[in-house]
């Protein structure tokens, strides 16, 4: 208990935090989760590669293991991600009210890359060739779906906004946690808001 996890975090459950799997040693899930995420908060290293992440914090609740791990052990987390941004836009807290596990593909069809995007909307590339916009958009397994070329960066964001609220609306059509379909339909009205306002999305 006297070594601080990333200079916050206490470890104050005496069960290992690896054990032996097929000859091999493998990290405690639970034990693993929580260490990434004080890393997201608390390492200067992490957040210099990822600068989305300066200013995030874990609430003073979850700095201590034996917390966080009773909270994880009442979610649905096998297979899934800690997330924690779904529920509340722009959120920096990780804590119980705010975070959730979602699946890859919600994480990542709710992902806007805004730090290593460019210039460009979301959704929007620019085509060199014949110097108009290209516009496309992640289905959430990885996938882009083209969405032709427009003469205009907003006619191709809107495209994207489009797309993106049709994928957003058939993944939420399986989620079984009620949370996480809240969280993405706060995102679908978000984005409908902006597209009926002609505005670009720029945050979830």
């Amino acid at each position: 208990m006297t070594n601080l996890v990333c200079g916050v975090g206490v470890n104050d459950i005496s069960d290992p935090t690896t054990y032996t799997r097929n000859g091999k040693q493998v990290r405690d899930h639970f034990y693993a989760t929580w260490c990434g995420m004080l890393n997201r908060c608390y390492s200067e290293k992490y957040k210099k590669e990822r600068p989305t992440y300066e200013g995030c914090f874990v609430c003073d609740e979850w700095k201590l293991f034996s917390n966080f791990k009773k909270w994880m052990l009442t979610q649905d987390w096998e297979g899934k991600q800690l997330d924690k941004d779904l529920l509340v836009g722009g959120n920096k807290e990780y804590s119980p009210q705010t975070c959730l596990f979602v699946s890859h593909a919600v994480n990542s069809a709710t992902l806007l890359s805004n730090g290593s995007r460019g210039a460009y909307p979301v959704g929007v590339y620019y085509n060199k060739r014949n110097r108009k916009y290209r516009a496309k958009c992640n289905d959430g397994t990885g996938t882009q779906l083209y969405l032709g070329v427009h003469q205009d960066i907003l006619t191709a964001h809107q495209k994207w906004q489009m797309c993106k609220m049709q994928i957003l609306s058939s993944i939420m059509r399986n989620q079984d946690d009620w949370l996480v379909r809240i969280g993405l339909q706060r995102i679908i009205d978000l984005i409908g808001r902006d597209y009926d306002n002609g505005k670009l999305t720029v945050s979830f």
